[in-house]
């Protein structure tokens, strides 16, 4: 099951299984992708309007394909300094560092740059707590990651 850890002090959604090609793509795993996927859609970078689908938990054919088009396009970016390993899967992560000094988990990365948006759209409705925006966002995540609901 997908859950919040903390990696170094900060707070990361982190997988259980690796979700991709290849990947057990368990449902709370997929739901927790699939949600900082479209999340990161969402600010215009790296992906079109449009084009991740809704965050379900259903993996999909075009799964392995939106994972690796956000890797791809990452380790594009200006000033990247560290590098994802582009195989179009996403897995565990250990630390914040996977096979090598220059190079971090998909995961974390993907964690980092939902982390960043919400804090610098802060205006927009989002609270700067990505973990909580992400939640309010896409209510299952809740679920796959094992916390609790919201108290009216």
């Amino acid at each position: 099951m997908a859950a919040v850890e903390s990696i170094e002090g900060s707070d990361y959604i982190n997988l259980e299984a690796k979700v991709g090609k290849g990947g057990l793509n368990g449902w709370s795993d997929v739901m927790a992708v699939q949600s900082l996927l479209k999340f990161t859609e969402e600010s215009g970078r790296i992906f079109v309007p449009g084009e991740v689908p809704e965050p379900n938990g259903i993996p999909t054919s075009d799964l392995p394909d939106l994972i690796l088009k956000y890797q791809k396009q990452a380790n594009r970016e200006v000033g990247m300094r560290e590098h994802l390993k582009e195989d179009g899967v996403i897995g565990r992560a250990r630390g914040k560092r996977s096979w090598g000094g220059r190079n971090v988990w998909t995961i974390v990365d993907m964690n980092d740059r939902c982390r960043i948006l919400s804090l610098t759209r802060l205006g927009s409705g989002l609270t700067g707590d990505f973990i909580r925006d992400l939640q309010d966002r896409f209510p299952a995540l809740r679920i796959a990651i094992g916390t609790p609901g919201i108290t009216f």
